[in-house]
């Protein structure tokens, strides 16, 4: 085999700089080092260097040095190193990073030696650790860069503290804007009632208009107007305080997690699973008990004590009578699962008992049988209103008494909840 896989990865990295000799692969626990060069059977080495998990290319060897581009992959995947050397020494960028993918630091070489310049090292969460310094090939103390190293942290808080507070600003500019328009519909009412007011005034100024009325009717008037200002304005500021809740109560609904309620009744909208068969293997005879298989229509029923965890039951049976062969079949279950939301996505997983069983007669004939089963599963459901979800779950059937191993089911569950959840 491992012969096999030298030749297949010889002929895959083939380029016309080296011949199919040159191109030898090799594992790295093949490889020994004397200094910087590398042998293979005790030869200066030439060829690829393959990682033995993955069969990954490293990097190449010419005369026993490092030549071209050399990649160090962390046991997730993910790149560790990235290098190019040039008869052993590294020249150009090198690249380095952390276990979960983010950036540790990026040099850069001129024929083994470190370039001069300012290199930035940062943490593992993204914030920056320290800068370096380094002239002719040598590090200056870190002392010097404790300012810059400051400076760009502060930078770096200031331009987030920034980005918050433009966030807030905006949001609360959209509030103004909405708080803007009911009181400019407020303001043209009360300039009705003004002009009204005026009107009413001077008809009563006027000596020409002979008006029956007395001093107290006026002031009466006045009192009315006033008060019925005031309501509009009171009315006014309330649609606003309402509109502003609204607001808030849609944002807060948008990043809202959904949480199974305490209790679910469901059932199984497929009504074609879980197919179980029984095979008469005493009769040479063709007959419906040769071959039977039925489909019960399932109903579940979901405890959740928590949002991470779930007791369900399942039940089903079926009854029938066609052509003379009469079918009892029954169904139940019991299970535990976990459970993780994603915002309206509930996942779970877990493990359920279940048994089923058969009773089966055909003319003179009959045939009873059950089975017990372990049964693995994984599922997921999205709520699609407060009290709805739909979803589906697949598993395994491993037989308690024999130990077969087969594929189980494929569920398509409508479920309703029951009950309040914080």
């Amino acid at each position: 085999m491992k012969k096999i896989i030298t030749i297949f990865v010889s002929l895959l990295f083939i380029t016309p700089c080296f011949s199919q000799q040159d191109l030898l692969p090799a594992y790295p626990n093949e490889i020994s080092y004397n200094g910087d060069v590398a042998y293979f059977n005790g030869a200066a080495f030439t060829g690829i260097l393959v990682d033995a998990k993955t069969n990954k290319q490293l990097g190449k060897f010419k005369n026993g040095y490092k030549n071209g581009e050399f990649i160090e992959y962390h046991n997730n995947g993910k790149k560790k190193s990235e290098s190019n050397f040039t008869e052993g020494k590294l020249n150009g960028t090198y690249n380095e990073w952390f276990y979960n993918g983010q950036k540790r630091v990026s040099y850069s070489y001129y024929y083994g030696t470190i370039a001069d310049g300012i290199y930035t090292l940062y943490l593992e969460n993204g914030t920056v650790d320290k800068m370096e310094t380094y002239r002719n090939g040598q590090r200056l103390s870190e002392d010097v860069n404790k300012e810059q190293v400051a400076t760009k942290q502060n930078d770096e808080m200031s331009d987030k503290a920034l980005k918050e507070m433009l966030s807030i600003v905006k949001m609360q500019a959209q509030q103004d804007s909405l708080m803007r328009i009911d009181l400019k519909k407020m303001q043209e009412q009360i300039l009705k009632q003004n002009e009204q007011f005026s009107k009413t005034l001077a008809e009563l100024s006027n000596p020409q208009n002979k008006v029956d009325t007395s001093y107290s009717e006026v002031l009466n008037k006045i009192r009315k107007n006033e008060e019925k200002q005031k309501e509009q304005i009171d009315s006014a500021v309330a649609a606003v305080k309402r509109m502003n809740a609204t607001f808030q109560n849609s944002e807060n609904e948008k990043h809202k997690t959904w949480k199974p309620k305490p209790i679910g009744i469901g059932v199984d909208i497929a009504g074609v699973l879980n197919k179980s068969v029984i095979y008469n293997t005493s009769s040479s005879n063709a007959s419906p008990l040769n071959y039977y298989s039925y489909s019960p229509k399932i109903i579940f029923l979901s405890i959740n004590p928590g949002a991470h965890f779930r007791i369900e039951t399942e039940w089903a049976a079926e009854f029938s009578n066609v052509s003379g062969l009469k079918v009892s079949a029954f169904y139940y279950a019991v299970g535990l699962f976990g459970m993780w939301q994603s915002g309206k996505v509930n996942f779970y997983t877990g493990a359920k008992v279940m048994h089923t069983g058969f009773d089966v007669s055909y003319k003179n004939t009959d045939t009873t049988a059950s089975t017990t089963y372990l049964t693995p599963t994984i599922g997921a459901e999205y709520a699609f209103a407060n009290h709805f979800s739909i979803g589906s779950d697949i598993g395994l059937l491993i037989s308690i008494s024999n130990s077969d191993v087969s594929f189980g089911f494929n569920r398509f569950i409508l479920r309703y909840y029951l009950g309040k959840r914080e």
